[in-house]
C-alpha cells in the first residue's frame, strides 16, 4: 500500500505537478486552504506525511502547521517554502515543521526529503503502537496486582491467644508472594505462606489457584498431609506452563500449643522464645508444589512455649541487597529477632520491614517482601 500524503497548496499546479511526477509512487490527498487541511486530516485515515505551503488562504501555512501540532500522533510536516525566505522557513521550524523543500522545484531533492520524513513517521508510529502495547499490559498488570491484593486476607488475626500479623510488600504490580489464615474449628488455625515461580500474569492466576486450593483442602482434609498431598495432585493436573509454588502450610492447635507444618521446598520456619537465640525448624526433603504429581510430604510437629512466636518469611526478605550488592541474610534477621522477644507480632513484622529497608538504603527491589508472625500468648 502507497503512503498517503497530504499536500496543502492552494495553487493546483504544484499539487498537479507532485501527482505527475510521483504517478504510482505515493498517494497524494489535496487541500487548498488551512480549513480544508484540518478537514481532511481529520477524515482521511492514514494519513503518513503532510506537506504545506506557507501562503494560504482562511488562515496562513504557519497557524495550520501550529494547528497540525496539536492533531499528529507519529505524522511528519514538512514545509514549501521559496528560495531564500529564511523568515517564514524560521517560522515554520518553530511552529512544528519537521524539514523543507524548496520552490523552484528540485525532484531529486523533493524525493530524499519524502523518503526521510516517511522514514521518520513509520518510525515514529512503530513506537507509538509498541507505548501502547507496553501501556495496555502495565494496565493489565495493575489490574492483577490490585485482585492479587484483594484476594489476601486481612493482614491481622486474632483468635484465643493467638496473635497473626502479615505484610506483603511486591516488588512489581505483579507479586508472586501470597499468604493465607483461616480457622480449621474451634481448636485449630491454618497459615499459610508461599512464594509462586514466576511474576507475570500466569503466575498470578497459579498463585491465585494455590491459595484457594490451600484453603478449600484445609477444610475437607484436617491432617496437613492430606490436604497438601491433594493441593500438589491439583496444581499438577494440566500444568503446562510448568509453574510451581513453594509454601509453608502449618496448623496451630491452641489447646496443645504445637505447631504442625509441612514445609513444600521453603524457607525454614523460625522459632523464638524467651532467653533463647532465634532457632531454625530445619525441613524434611519435601519438594515444591506442582512439580512431581504423587510425592509423599513429610509432616513435622513443633512445641510452641508461652510467649513464643514463630516467624514464616520469603526470600525477598533474607535476599533483599545494598548498593554493596550485599544480602540481608539470615543472620541480620536472626539478630534482629533475637531483640525482639517481648514484641507483639505487629511489631515484628513491621520491624522486620524496616530493618530491611533501612539496609536496603534504596537500592531497588527485586523480590516481593513477604514475613508472617504467628504469637502464641
Amino acid at each position: 500500500m502507497n503512503s498517503k500524503i497530504l499536500i496543502v497548496d492552494n495553487n493546483k499546479d504544484t499539487i498537479e505537478l507532485l501527482n505527475s511526477y510521483f504517478c504510482g509512487k505515493y498517494e497524494f490527498i489535496a487541500a487548498y486552504d488551512g480549513e480544508d487541511a484540518i478537514m481532511k486530516f481529520n477524515t482521511v485515515k492514514g494519513i503518513d506525511l503532510i506537506i504545506t505551503e506557507t501562503s494560504l488562504p482562511k488562515y496562513d501555512g504557519i497557524t495550520l502547521i501550529e494547528k497540525l501540532t496539536t492533531l499528529i500522533t507519529f505524522q511528519r510536516i514538512v514545509v514549501i517554502s521559496l528560495y531564500g525566505d529564511l523568515k517564514n522557513l524560521r517560522l515554520a521550524i518553530n511552529a512544528g515543521a519537521n524539514d523543507f523543500i524548496v520552490k523552484p522545484f528540485d525532484f531529486a531533492d523533493i524525493e530524499i526529503v519524502i523518503k526521510n520524513a516517511l522514514t521518520k513517521s513509520e518510525s515514529a508510529k512503530n513506537n507509538l503502537e509498541t507505548q501502547s502495547k507496553f501501556s495496555n499490559i502495565s494496565k493489565e498488570l495493575s489490574v492483577t496486582g490490585e485482585l492479587q491484593k484483594s484476594i489476601l486476607p486481612n493482614n491481622h488475626f486474632k483468635y484465643s491467644n493467638l496473635d497473626i500479623y502479615a505484610s506483603n510488600i511486591p516488588a512489581n504490580d505483579v507479586g508472586g508472594d501470597f499468604y493465607d489464615f483461616f480457622k480449621i474449628d474451634d481448636d485449630k488455625v491454618g497459615v499459610v505462606i508461599a512464594d509462586v515461580s514466576g511474576k507475570n500474569i500466569s503466575a498470578a492466576i497459579f498463585m491465585t489457584m494455590s491459595k484457594i486450593l490451600i484453603k478449600s483442602f484445609a477444610k475437607i482434609f484436617k491432617n496437613p498431609i492430606e490436604c497438601i498431598y491433594n493441593v500438589n495432585k491439583s496444581l499438577n493436573e494440566d500444568n503446562h506452563t510448568s509453574m510451581f509454588v513453594t509454601c509453608v502450610y502449618g496448623m496451630i492447635d491452641i489447646k496443645s500449643r504445637n505447631f504442625y507444618f509441612i514445609n513444600c521446598g521453603h524457607l525454614s520456619p523460625i522459632i523464638v522464645s524467651k532467653n533463647e537465640y532465634p532457632l531454625f525448624l530445619k525441613s524434611n526433603n519435601n519438594i515444591a508444589l506442582g512439580i512431581v504429581n504423587d510425592f509423599d510430604f513429610v509432616l513435622q510437629k513443633v512445641y510452641v512455649p508461652e510467649d513464643s512466636y514463630i516467624v514464616l518469611y520469603t526470600d525477598g526478605v533474607v535476599e533483599a541487597i545494598n548498593e554493596k550488592n550485599e544480602e540481608y541474610d539470615y543472620y541480620r534477621l536472626n539478630n534482629l529477632l533475637y531483640s525482639m522477644k517481648d514484641y507483639s507480632s505487629e511489631k515484628i513484622v513491621n520491624a522486620i520491614n524496616e530493618d530491611v529497608k533501612n539496609f536496603a538504603n534504596n537500592t531497588k527491589q527485586f523480590d516481593d517482601i513477604t514475613s508472617v508472625v504467628i504469637n502464641l500468648k
